[in-house]
Formats: structure tokens, C-alpha cells, sequence
């Protein structure tokens, strides 16, 4: 094929000094540079230093001028960038003409970027893999805003033409390497090259090896110049990350060194999962490329220069490389948070590093890799609608909330011992769903931090100690939130729904509005503000505890709201950050004014900027799309979907909103191996109550009619297959 042939230009440095002087005006020592297909000559004039360049005679008009375009667009969307400078000639024409033995040849002349090649040894260091990797996403960058008709050129070494070279693969006389190409190939054509079809497409530079990178001398970490953008195309953007790692030329070609790279591109520019699936592939596909080409050209070509001077050396890399590649992906994988891929052996490795008790929900453990509104995606792909998990009050990664703390972490995180805007506003929106002056927030990491402190603020306006809580009550991990979770601290009394009596000299009441981890039990009406105005009677505080049953959670904003209690104290935990680590006290200012002058109590990171950003986004979220009003409607056709089934083994369904409790009859039904049947199912639940009978239901206040469906029937049907 053509384009296996190089056609190198080689005009003699007496004409070149006469095409300078006459189209540029330049006179002054030429040195010539190896290159593939151009001729690159090196111009000592008296002012400054030159790249003369002669394009290669089936380079077409129209590549040339991308090349030349692309350069003066990024010189003037990131002017720092080290890359050359496309000049014009005396007449200021971009590009002239010369003919050598009867050969027209385009010529054009750049700025010199003055180094040291990357490809030595002593270069090949993990922090310039690192800087090629960020400087290489900020180039990328600044071409995403590029476009050229050519850019869609049918070069010779376009990745996503590797396929076509599977017809040359013969040319390589080693029978073990050429079987490794034309494995790697055919994967190329059946997988690699149609997924990358989905994934991001720009103009790239696509020739960013070691041999095109030049680094300071004193400071060979340090790339200064960026060359050769000869190989332009538009293509998947991760093609730029899979010809960076360079595994052919590099010195030290361990697959483990693309490491470096990727982790440099990915802090400038994230890399997504689909790229991270794909890039192992490609970055075997280039060197199959170079393999097949190398060998090709010898074949076909004898009398040109080799592409390869030992291809026995990229024989072994492309073995090598093919043996690591389960390994590097897993840890490209996991140093990119995307999991490691594969759930061999996890299980050990938590129970030796987080002991046998870190407890998990199902017989055989479920790991997680991503999540996206209604549903959480296992590590085999399987999609789980999540009718269990309050924290994500909006859903799965909402877009909304991931930007916010994306753009917030790119800029500031710091404590709120300095004055920012973020802390403030949050502090405003979040009093303003607020009545009974609840007007002034103390913020920390967790609803279990939250508890703790809205205790301790209790005890000090109080002078002692003694807490009421309902039985069955859970509120926290800490030692201070722990003690008024069941079993309770000595300095703890619980109360009862019914018949309740409130002890004398109570400090304050901590309830959950909701009852949540009780199992959502009916509560008589008016029960628990009946207890609470008890003790507020007595001199006591109230602390709602709207962890679980806050947000909308109910189908009003607050739970306490629906069961008349004036608290005095609110506490809330993640679900108010859509999981991020984010507790928040509101209370009365003459509550928490003395508290603090007497305490000096200070959380370091609760409140930080990019906390108070996830709990703006959320607040957002749920004001536009209306999940308080969506929480009582989808609720109530749950309840009504659930009371519908008519099964004998469903002994009460109860709640409100999207925070539902389904008791079952564990003399008819097996609750865990119900629990397991609906995983199979793909919906994920919990349990809550004494007995672990009650189906806990808080699925994202996202939900929909159509979620409800899909749950409801793979319940019925579980409760089927789970039956005694």
C-alpha cells in the first residue's frame, strides 16, 4: 500500500539556502534533522533561530494548511503552550513552492523550539511521563475549540485505521510476534475501534511521543517544546493518551510506565471510563502498528531507510505488553477510582484489611462501581434500581451536584475560618426552609457529628446530662450520639409511643420524626409532640433528627413538621450533601451563642466550601425539579401499589412519601432470602425494626411512577420465591 512509503523529500542544503533567502530573507547555518516523512532543516540566522520544513510530496495542500491553522489557533487560545510558531514569508504567504528533479514540494517555515529530545535514557523519569501527560491535556484542550475540513485525513498512522494493516501483518518473519499483532489487530477491529466510536472526538496532536517532545537540558523534567504536528486528526481524544505512552520508544517500555502519563493528562483533564476501557487496547494497537509497518517497509521497500532498526526489541515490548494487560488495566482502573475490575479476591482483601465484621448485605457481596440516579452498576455490568440508599436524595451522581463539587474542588476547599460566599448563602437558604427562629447553622462532616454536638449544646443550656429517646432508636457512631441509640447510655431514658411517660428533669428529646430505623411504626396522632412539649415544658430542648426523614424525604420539606414537633434544635447528615460528607446544626441563636463562647467548638472541614457547594446543588435540585411535591406523589402510589398486592405475608405497609415500611410475616416469608431474590432481580432493599422484618424503602426522591412499577412487581414476585 502507498502509505507504507515515505517519499521523503531530500532537496540539497544549496537550494534550501537559495528558497530562504529569496521567499523569507533568512541567511545563516543549516543543520538537517532526521524525520520520517518531511525534510526538517535547522536555520542558525543572526536574529533567532528557525525550522525550515519541506512537506512531503503526498502531503495534500489542505493538511498542510490544518497544521499551520491549528498552531496560530492555539497560540491564541493558550499563548503559554510550547509550541512552534507558524511564520510567513516576505510576501506574508504561509507556505511557498520549490521543485527539485522535477518535483513540486510545499515548504514552510516555524519557530525553533530549542532542547533536547525526550527520547533519552536519562529523560525517561516518572515526572516528565507525569508533565507530558498534564501538558498533552492542556494542548487538547485548547484544540477541543479547533476544527479543520482536514482534519479527517486518511494518514498512514491514524490509530483508528490500525485494522488495515492486518493484511501486512505477514511481512513479520517472527511467528510468535506476527500471531501477537494480528491478535491485537483483529481485537482493534472488533472491539477497541467500534467502543471508541462512542467516546470523545477532537482534533489531536496524535504523534506525542518521546521522540516529539523536547525538555529543558538543566531541567529534563521540564517539556519545552511540543513538535512535528504533522499526524493531526480528528479522532477519539483518547488515541492522544495511547500514542503518548510511547511503550516502542521509550527506554524504560514497561506497560507500567503509561501509568504516569494518564494520571498527568487525567489531573488537567479527566479521563472517563469508557477512554480507561479502551486505552490499554490502543496503546497495544500502535505498537502493532509500528511492528507491522517496521516489518512492511522492509519487505516491500528495501532500498529506503528502516522504520525499525531492531524490531526483535519491539517484538519482545509487544509480548510483554500483551502479558501485563489485565494487571495495568486493573490499576489504571483503580488509580482512577473506577474499580479494578474484576472482584477476584476483594472479598479476602476486606476481610484481612477491614476484619470479618465490616458487614455487607448480601451472601455474596455486591461490588459497586458506579451509580447514576435511580440505580448503582456492579462490576459486571448489572444495573440495580436502589430503593435503598437515603444519602443520594437526588439521585446517583447527579450532574447538578457532581459539577458544583468538581468546579468548587478545582478552585478552593479550606475551612470556614475564612470568609467566602458559599458558607454564608448555605447558611441563608438552609434557615429559610426553617421556622420557630431556627436561624444560625453550625456545620460538621456527618449526621452522627451532628448529634453529637446538638447533645452537647443541649447539656450546656441545661447544666446536666439527662437525654430522653424513643426505643429502637438510632442515632449515630460517635460515643456521645451512640448512647442515645439503643441499647441506651446510663444517662439515657427511652420512651414508648404509647402510654408515654417523660421522666422529670430531662436536659432534651432526640427523635427521628420518622422513626426510621424503628421500622416506621404508626405513631397515634400527635404522640410524639405531645412527649416533646413535655419535656419543653420541663426546661428541656428538642432535637429533631432529620438525617433520614429531612428533605422531603415524608413528602413535606422536614419530618418534624408532620408530626407537630417545635424542635429547637434540627440535625442533618449527608443526604443533605447528596452524600457528601456534610452535617449541619440549625438552631436558636440564644442556644448556640453562649455554647460556643464557653466551647470554642470548631470542625476543621465541616462547612468547608466544597461541602456547603454540594448542599447548594442539592437545595437546587430539589426546589427546580420539585422533589418535595414528587416525594408525596410517587409515595402515595407507592403505598397504594404496595397495599394493592393483597399478600397474606405483607402484615402492614406505612410511612409517607418516598420513606415507606413494608412488614412482612417471617412465619410465611424468608426476609433475607427475599432480599437476595430481588438483587437477582436487580432492585436493591434493606431492612429495618427488632426482627428485621420491615422492607426499609428510601429510594432517591428522584423516583418515578415507573420506578415504582418496576419495584412493586419484583417484590411481588420475590415475596413468591421467597415464600416458606
Amino acid at each position: 500500500m502507498k502509505f507504507l512509503q515515505r517519499n521523503k523529500p531530500d532537496l540539497s542544503l544549496e537550494l534550501v539556502e537559495s528558497v530562504l533567502a529569496e521567499t523569507y530573507g533568512l541567511r545563516g547555518d543549516l543543520t538537517s534533522f532526521e524525520s520520517e516523512r518531511d525534510q526538517n532543516i535547522k536555520v542558525d540566522a543572526a536574529d533567532d533561530t528557525y525550522l525550515f520544513k519541506v512537506c512531503n510530496q503526498n502531503e495534500p495542500a489542505e493538511v498542510i494548511d490544518l497544521q499551520i491553522r491549528a498552531l496560530r489557533h492555539i497560540e491564541a487560545v493558550d499563548p503559554v503552550l510550547p509550541v512552534p510558531r507558524a511564520l510567513q514569508g516576505l510576501g506574508g504567504q504561509d507556505t511557498g513552492t520549490v521543485v527539485d528533479e522535477g518535483v513540486t514540494y510545499t515548504h514552510r517555515l516555524m519557530s525553533y523550539l530549542d532542547g533536547d529530545v525526550a527520547n533519552r535514557a536519562e529523560h525517561d523519569t516518572p515526572q516528565l511521563r507525569h508533565n507530558t501527560g498534564s501538558v498533552l491535556a492542556r494542548l487538547d484542550k485548547a484544540l477541543s475549540s479547533f476544527f479543520h475540513p482536514a482534519a479527517d485525513q486518511d494518514h498512514p498512522w491514524n490509530l483508528m485505521g490500525a485494522p488495515r494493516l492486518l493484511e501486512h501483518a505477514e511481512h513479520i518473519p517472527d511467528g510468535t510476534a506476527r500471531a501477537n499483532v494480528e491478535l491485537i489487530l483483529e481485537r482493534a477491529r472488533d472491539h477497541t475501534v467500534p467502543a471508541c466510536r462512542l467516546l470523545r472526538h477532537q482534533v489531536i496532536h496524535q504523534d506525542a511521543h518521546t521522540g516529539n517532545l523536547v525538555v529543558d537540558p538543566d531541567d529534563p523534567a521540564l517539556i519545552t517544546g511540543i513538535i512535528d504536528f504533522g499526524d493531526m486528526a480528528f479522532a477519539p481524544l483518547v488515541v492522544e493518551l495511547a500514542v503518548a505512552t510511547h511503550l516502542s520508544g521509550r527506554p524504560d517500555g514497561s506497560p507500567e510506565t503509561m501509568l504516569d502519563v494518564v494520571l498527568g493528562f487525567d489531573s488537567v483533564n479527566r479521563v472517563e471510563e469508557g477512554e480507561v476501557d479502551v486505552l490499554y487496547d490502543l496503546v497495544l494497537a500502535r505498537l502493532a502498528m509500528n511492528a507491522t509497518i517496521a516489518a512492511a517497509r522492509v519487505a516491500l521497500y528495501p532500498d529506503e531507510d528502516p522504520y525499525e532498526d531492531d524490531q526483535d526489541r519491539l517484538w519482545r515490548r509487544i509480548d510483554d505488553a500483551l502479558s501485563a494487560r489485565e494487571d495495568v488495566i486493573s490499576e489504571l482502573r483503580g488509580l482512577l477510582g473506577f474499580g479494578r475490575g474484576s472482584s477476584t479476591g476483594l472479598a479476602k482483601r476486606r476481610e484481612a484489611h477491614l476484619t470479618p465484621h465490616s458487614p455487607h448485605f448480601y451472601a455474596q457481596p455486591l461490588e459497586i462501581v458506579a451509580g447514576a440516579g435511580m440505580y448503582l452498576f456492579g462490576v459486571d455490568g448489572s444495573r440495580y434500581l436502589d430503593f435503598y440508599n437515603n444519602v443520594p436524595t437526588v439521585g446517583h451522581n447527579h450532574p447538578q451536584v457532581v459539577n458544583a463539587v468538581s468546579r468548587q474542588l478545582a478552585r478552593l476547599n479550606t475551612n470556614t475560618r475564612y470568609l467566602y460566599e458559599s458558607v454564608v448563602e448555605y447558611a441563608e437558604r438552609l434557615t429559610g426552609t426553617l421556622d420557630g427562629g431556627l436561624d444560625v447553622c453550625l456545620f460538621v462532616n456527618s449526621g452522627s457529628e451532628a448529634n453529637d454536638v446538638a447533645g452537647q449544646i443541649v447539656k450546656h443550656a441545661a447544666g446536666h446530662d439527662n437525654l430522653l429517646a424513643v426505643e429502637g432508636s438510632y442515632h449515630g457512631v460517635t460515643e456521645a450520639s451512640d448512647a442515645v441509640t439503643e441499647p441506651h447510655g446510663s444517662n439515657v431514658s427511652t420512651v414508648g409511643l404509647e402510654d408515654a411517660e417523660v421522666p422529670d428533669r430531662v436536659a432534651g428529646f432526640i427523635v427521628d420524626p420518622a422513626l426510621t430505623s424503628k421500622g416506621m411504626p404508626v405513631v397515634p396522632d400527635g404522640a410524639l409532640g405531645e412527649i416533646a412539649a413535655v419535656v419543653q415544658q420541663q426546661g428541656g430542648l428538642v432535637v429533631a433528627d432529620e438525617v433520614q426523614s429531612g428533605f422531603g424525604r415524608t413528602g413535606v420539606m422536614w419530618g418534624h413538621e408532620r408530626e407537630g414537633l417545635k424542635p429547637d434544635l434540627v440535625t442533618m447528615g449527608k443526604p443533605v450533601g447528596n452524600g457528601f460528607p456534610l452535617g449541619v446544626v440549625v438552631t436558636r441563636r440564644d442556644l448556640l451563642e453562649p455554647f460556643l463562647a464557653d466551647t470554642g467548638l470548631f470542625s476543621t472541614f465541616g462547612g468547608n466550601p466544597v461541602a456547603c457547594a454540594a448542599g447548594l446543588a442539592v437545595l437546587d435540585v430539589v426546589e427546580r425539579e420539585d422533589l418535595v411535591v414528587n416525594s408525596a406523589v410517587v409515595g402515595a402510589y407507592l403505598k397504594e401499589r404496595l397495599l394493592g398486592l393483597g399478600n397474606s405475608s405483607v402484615v402492614d405497609v406505612r410511612g409517607t412519601g418516598l420513606l415507606v415500611g413494608v412488614e412482612l410475616d417471617q412465619e410465611i416469608v424468608d426476609v433475607e432470602r427475599l432480599l437476595e431474590d430481588m438483587k437477582g432481580r436487580g432492585v436493591l432493599v434493606g431492612t429495618a425494626g427488632r426482627n428485621r422484618n420491615v422492607l426499609k424503602l428510601r429510594p432517591p426522591l428522584i423516583a418515578r411512577l415507573s420506578d415504582i412499577d418496576f419495584f412493586v412487581e419484583a417484590l411481588a414476585d420475590s415475596i413468591d420465591q421467597g415464600s416458606l
